[in-house]
């Protein structure tokens, strides 16, 4: 699991330094940050976020958000059969 864990790490380090070198990544970024009115200046602290991941951690997280607590259920229903074309 830790050695999961690490390979995660470094790849998604090695992943972000890459989309840091490229423009349509920090147009795309950049026009997210704005339509979703977040700070453009959370990308400076992830590299080192990546840094706080553990087995222990994603334990925490996944009991956390997959308890089924949370969970809501989507139906998709069928067209209106009644409608006269």
């Amino acid at each position: 699991q830790i050695i999961d864990v690490e390979k995660f790490q470094a790849e998604e380090r090695r992943t972000t330094e890459t989309q840091l070198k490229d423009n349509t990544f920090w147009l795309n970024y950049l026009n997210s940050q704005l339509e979703n009115q977040e700070d453009p200046k959370l990308i400076l602290g992830y590299l080192n976020s990546l840094n706080y991941i553990s087995s222990e951690s994603l334990k925490e997280a996944a009991n956390f958000y997959l308890s089924g607590e949370n969970q809501i259920r989507l139906v998709l229903l069928p067209e209106n059969s009644s409608k006269i074309n």
